[in-house]
């Protein structure tokens, strides 16, 4: 997980961007494993901002999320969720207002997010579908 975000950190493409989200979103997370994926969320914040197709797919990390993890992690998954749908001008207008969650600011943190709300998908894209890739597609 942790060399998929290094990855997603370091690499120019959009298009390995869009391929290492999917591979992410092909996990099958367990408490461990989504910790570390919040971790590491600076590793790819920038990836989430600059495209709507690797966001789809963290969407999907999410949504798997909630149906994967222990209950008593449900509120690690919602300050993820936040994280992922924020967008830079959010982020930066809650970091002016001095309202910035704990947890915006320290990825280590896991303080109650529950007065955010969870901001509206603005994004005109379609949600990839979690079960084929285009790239990935055999020829026939």
């Amino acid at each position: 997980m942790e060399k998929l975000c290094l990855k997603m950190k370091n690499s120019p493409s959009a298009i390995e961007w869009r391929n290492t989200a999917f591979c992410l979103s092909q996990f099958k997370l367990n408490d461990k494993l989504f910790a570390k994926l919040h971790d590491l969320y600076d590793c790819y914040k920038e990836r989430l901002l600059q495209s709507a197709e690797v966001k789809d797919y963290f969407l999907i990390i999410v949504n798997n999320s909630k149906k994967l993890i222990k209950p008593e992690t449900r509120q690690s998954i919602e300050e993820f969720e936040l994280k992922v749908n924020a967008d830079e001008k959010t982020l930066l207008e809650l970091k002016q207002n001095n309202s910035l969650p704990q947890t915006f600011s320290s990825r280590k943190s896991r303080q109650t997010l529950a007065s955010h709300q969870n901001p509206s998908r603005k994004s005109g894209h379609p949600r990839p579908s979690t079960t084929h890739h285009p790239d990935l597609e055999m020829q026939s």
